[in-house]
């Protein structure tokens, strides 16, 4: 028997390439044995614990313990002694080739993540010194019969680790004699990562193995530095409640009968919304995870009263996310302790009831496993009805989708690229298993919010393209604010009929953004070719074609004399036809167009993913469709995408809009949508003015519309480089003009290329400017336009003798002057103030503190020139709220000579 011991454990060394197999043993002993004077690292043949009465055993132990004791390399424990596990010791090679030997920390770990004992690993440092963790173990079947050929047994594993990440393991499956035996190599990992993963592990058992019980008797788990974890017997893994019995030709079970239940009479109606029939909670979910299994596990927490993640907002019925915070955790945690005797008392050892001599269960607030199981029970009954419901899984959401695309697309004359559609389809709802019950919820803003496979945002395409909502509530209500996530997964539902009604919809959205007529006007500089009747207009690295039209109507419902016929790319063969960029143009006008880069698939990055998508739903798990000149559609969206685009987004009250350098306009002026700009379009709805393949100095405008504060987002890439200004709470009135202007090379080389000059009573006059770099603030507005400086003397006699020159400064309300930095006072952007001779006080009586600081005379006169009206600028910078901000001011004054 022990002889048998012995040989395992020479297999388990081999496969863990602890000994190399084609070395006689005598080999090995004696070159190992070939110096006590210092260790030999190869071959290296470290201890496993063997039988003592095996010669084997006493050389190994003999000269291992005589090397260790004698380095002091391990002090008061005798690696070999019968009660200290081998597991518990960890082998190291050290720099100079020695060994030593050092415990293992043994840390308490449970094969369930809502146990106490493990919730999180921690790491101190870069350093990795903790071994992979066993969470779950399993394998079927736990029953087999050789006799009647070769077996095959399937053994699933979950394993992690805190930092460097699993690398490799196995385990030996023992016959009953121990003449057998079976290995399986972990490696094969079906999800997860290295910290946390799904291992499948596939071990065959050949005809006629041995029969009887077989099991686990040992296991390893390393990690990529070496950290290693053994379960040296079969027990280890019974204490963590896995399974580790095999049977092999006992016969097959005779299964118990099982009484027929009384079936359930299935639900009248839905009582669970927007989520798919096919979904069950696999994944564990703790706070801040952001997965669509938060919100469906919000719907299922909403369903009851007691669980309720919130009464309103985000989270709220109606207005679930996909965010873990604090009020889905402590719903977890009331949800936990409702059904405490299924989930937490069978994981944590305690106790549901009062006194019983363990301690009260408390829930966890984290999803793991037992949680899970809950969750799936309660939304069984619902996904077992899909039939009287209609419920169409996930292949079957597909095909419909597919089928109404086909039947439908005709709704759009001229728009007959079908894959084009799937392939926006794809970037809209792929990632969330076209479910059509899904509502994307911005938690900032709980009126953004997109609905179905179709993302509709907008209320009034709800109903648009399905027939309307009269005589349809559940219609109706989608289009409110209010709980019109569940009210729209009712209209969108995961059936025939809520599939084909989002289809139609998105279709009728998508034929509105269809518009684009291509009609302006060319500009002064365009060249007219004789030959082929044609205005050819550079813009940039682009040319485009227009012919002329005695009367062409655009979009905007305007009069222009030419039309565009297609865009040249210079010095390239690149094409594009103006009827295949009213296509790309609508496809990129249906997504909304924001200026967010952060986004992988927002802004121009949009047509990207669009034409990577024509790619992707060629494959079975999508829809299996080839579309024709699918080459040719790729090249003209990433021809789009890859020129140079404009994209501007106003926050209102205002009108907005863009002039180009010959006076053509985008934007709303006087309540009008204009799109004057070359391929430039507006977006009312979300009050964005974007410009294609943009080749102008540009000056945009601000015409207020009230009295309030208004946001500007200017994004303009370029190649790589990702160019944007942003103006934000900017006051504004009824009568105020703001026109900025922007010099983009600016910004690279560190300086302020933004101008703002404001007109404050529409008179046509701009009174004030503002200097700023890629980021303007309400703070840095206000300290330019309301600081007040008065100049002393208001007559300057340019021959007076006289030594100083005075100015007072006075800041708006909120900022301190004692913060202003002396040094940096300029006046008329030459002139520095004197840092000595200033004073602080009201000096004009107003409750105001003012700054006096005073300018050496002669050079003040000297950038002055005599006149009724000479402007005094004076410039700085004070310290406030932990950053140095610029102010101005300015006074008029009389110079004489």
């Amino acid at each position: 028997m022990k002889t048998k011991l012995f040989k395992i454990s020479l297999i388990i060394l081999m496969m863990l390439g602890l000994v190399i197999p084609n070395l006689p043993l005598d080999q090995a002993k004696s070159k190992v044995l070939a110096s006590e004077n210092e260790i030999v690292q190869e071959p290296l043949l470290k201890p496993f614990p063997m039988f003592q009465d095996n010669p084997d055993y006493w050389w190994q132990h003999e000269f291992f313990t005589h090397q260790i004791r004698e380095k002091n390399q391990i002090q008061g424990i005798d690696p070999f002694s019968p009660n200290l596990l081998w597991n518990s010791l960890q082998p190291e090679i050290g720099p100079d080739g020695t060994v030593r030997f050092k415990p293992n920390e043994v840390k308490p770990f449970s094969s369930n993540p809502e146990s106490s004992s493990i919730s999180t690993f921690e790491s101190s440092g870069t350093e990795d010194l903790e071994a992979p963790q066993l969470l779950e173990f399993n394998f079927n079947p736990k029953n087999i019969d050789t006799n009647t050929g070769p077996q095959t047994v399937t053994f699933t594993l979950r394993i992690t680790d805190n930092l460097s990440g699993f690398e490799h393991g196995g385990f030996v499956l023992i016959s009953p004699s121990w003449q057998q035996s079976r290995y399986g190599g972990i490696y094969n990992r079906i999800s997860g990562n290295a910290l946390d993963g799904i291992y499948q592990v596939s071990v065959e058992f050949p005809q006629y193995s041995e029969a009887g019980t077989w099991y686990v008797n040992w296991m390893y788990l390393a990690d990529k530095v070496g950290n290693t974890r053994y379960f040296s017997y079969e027990q280890d893994l019974i204490d963590l409640g896995f399974p580790t019995k095999l049977k092999n030709g006992l016969g097959l079970p005779t299964p118990t009968p099982t009484p027929t239940p009384t079936p359930t009479p299935p639900p009248k109606e839905r009582t669970l919304y927007g989520i798919p029939v096919e979904f069950t909670f696999k994944n564990n979910l703790t706070l801040e995870s952001a997965l669509k299994d938060v919100r469906y596990l919000q719907i299922v927490l909403n369903s009851d009263l007691d669980t309720r993640v919130a009464a309103s907002g985000p989270g709220a019925p109606g207005s679930e996310t996909t965010f873990f915070g604090d009020l889905t955790k402590n719903a977890v945690i009331r949800f936990q302790e409702k059904y405490c005797k299924q989930i937490l008392e069978p994981v944590l050892n305690c106790s549901c009831e009062e006194n019983t001599g363990k301690e009260k269960c408390k829930g966890t607030g984290i999803v793991g496993s037992s949680t899970r199981t809950k969750l799936n029970d309660l939304i069984e009954p619902l996904l077992a009805n899909k039939e009287q419901f209609k419920l169409l899984n996930e292949p079957e959401r597909r095909s419909a989708i597919f089928d109404y695309v086909s039947t439908n697309i005709s709704s759009i004359p001229g728009f007959d690229e079908e894959g084009l559609i799937l392939a926006m389809i794809i970037n809209e709802i792929g990632g969330y298993n076209f479910n059509n019950e899904w509502i994307r919820i911005n938690p900032a803003n709980l009126e953004d919010y997109g609905r179905g496979i179709m993302q509709i945002t907008t209320d009034k395409y709800v109903g648009a393209g399905s027939g309307g909502c009269d005589g349809n509530q559940n219609c109706k209500d989608c289009k409110k604010k209010e709980n019109a996530n569940y009210q729209c997964c009712k209209y969108y539902s995961n059936t025939f009929s809520g599939v084909e009604a989002n289809i139609k919809d998105g279709l009728y959205a998508l034929k509105d953004k269809y518009v684009n007529k291509g009609c302006y006007n060319a500009s002064k500089s365009a060249e007219w070719d004789n030959t082929e009747q044609l205005w050819r207009e550079e813009i940039g690295n682009e040319i485009l074609i227009y012919s002329r039209k005695e009367k062409c109507v655009g979009s905007d419902g305007k009069s222009y004399t030419n039309k565009i016929e297609k865009i040249e790319k210079k010095e390239s063969h690149i094409e594009l036809s103006f009827s295949d960029f009213k296509i790309i143009d609508a496809i990129w006008r249906y997504n909304g167009r924001l200026p967010d880069y952060a986004k992988e698939c927002q802004g121009n990055n949009y047509l990207g993913c669009v034409a990577d998508n024509l790619d992707e739903i060629e494959k079975e798990k999508y829809f299996g469709y080839t579309m024709p000149e699918k080459e040719r559609w790729q090249k003209e969206l990433y021809f789009v995408k890859e020129n140079s685009s404009q994209m501007i987004r106003f926050m209102s009250p205002g009108e907005f809009r863009v002039y180009d350098s010959q006076e053509r306009a985008t934007g709303l002026i006087n309540g009008e949508i204009r799109e004057g700009v070359p391929l430039s379009s507006y977006d009312r709805e979300n009050n964005i003015v974007i410009i294609p393949f943009s080749y102008d100095s540009y000056r945009y405008e601000v015409a207020g519309t009230d009295v309030g504060s208004y946001g500007l987002k200017i994004v303009f890439p370029e190649g790589e480089i990702l160019n944007s200004f942003t103006a934000v709470d900017i006051p504004t009135t009824a009568s105020t003009t703001h026109q900025y202007t922007i010099d983009w090379d600016a910004f690279p080389e560190g300086e302020k290329g933004v101008t703002l000059q404001i007109d404050a009573d529409g008179d046509g006059v701009f009174e004030k400017a503002v200097i700023a770099d890629n980021d303007l603030t309400y703070d840095e507005f206000i300290l330019q336009t309301e600081t007040i400086i008065d100049f002393d003397p208001d007559t300057l006699n340019l021959e007076s003798k006289g030594e100083f020159a005075t100015v007072y400064i006075e800041l708006p309300a909120g900022f301190d002057v004692n913060q202003i930095d002396i040094s940096g006072i300029i006046l008329n952007d030459s002139v520095p103030a004197l840092t000595k001779a200033t004073e602080i006080n009201d000096f004009d009586e107003d409750g105001k503190t003012d700054l006096m600081v005073k300018f050496e005379r002669n050079k003040v006169q000297g950038v002055l020139n005599s006149g009724e009206r000479v402007p005094i600028i004076v410039t700085g910078k004070v310290f406030h709220n932990g950053s140095n901000l610029d102010f101005k001011g300015d006074d008029i004054i009389k110079v004489m000579k």
